[in-house]
């Protein structure tokens, strides 16, 4: 399962050069699919759950300043790589011969997380608003245990706050996910040749 994540209310860049947001929800993500899947393919039953935002229309890529150097802002970052991870379910999908279902979903907002990295102000709102609109953890994880016990055999599965999705939903874009997977793998050989700040 695929889970990762931290809010940044500012700009942090990682000694890789990359925007932490980015890396740590997106990238951290495709590297560890990526690693896994030839021994994901020698299992019995094997799955990948990605949770993350399917089904937001809200955010995009910012092909031109993936590490949001001129505008930065946590929600910006967070959507960004939102989208980053349904691009990235798409991608894994359409790989010739990948016999690994691929599961994007969304459990809604849930009363989970850490909020100390953000504004006093935002962390009490949240707070407030959990208490009447969140879901309980228990609740949310439940459809995973579901998942990982009985994978689907689609090779890509859209799932937001228990509705399938179509997945010629406008975020499903088999286009762009080519295209970030090319970008990602672009970065990834940039910072093996020790280029961090290719974007600079």
């Amino acid at each position: 399962m695929l889970f990762a994540n931290r809010h940044s209310p500012r700009r942090v860049l990682t000694e890789d050069g990359l925007e932490r947001t980015f890396a740590l929800y997106y990238l951290s993500r495709f590297l560890l699919g990526e690693g896994l899947g030839p021994l994901l393919r020698r299992g019995a039953r094997p799955v990948i759950v990605n949770v993350a935002g399917v089904g937001a229309r809200a955010g995009r890529i910012h092909w031109d300043d993936l590490r949001l150097d001129h505008r930065y802002g946590t929600v910006r970052a967070q959507l960004q790589a939102g989208r980053a991870n349904d691009l990235l379910g798409v991608s894994h999908a359409a790989r010739p011969g990948e016999t690994v279902p691929y599961v994007l979903y969304h459990p809604g907002f849930t009363r989970s997380g850490d909020l100390g990295p953000l504004p006093a102000p935002a962390r009490l709102l949240i707070r407030a608003l959990a208490r009447v609109a969140a879901r309980p953890v228990e609740e949310s994880v439940a459809p995973v245990h579901g998942f990982v016990d009985d994978p689907p055999r689609a090779p890509l599965t859209a799932i937001d706050r228990g509705r399938s999705l179509p997945l010629d939903f406008p975020t499903l874009d088999p286009g762009d996910a080519e295209r970030l997977r090319e970008v990602t793998r672009e970065l990834l050989r940039a910072i093996a040749a020790g280029d961090a700040d290719h974007e600079r």
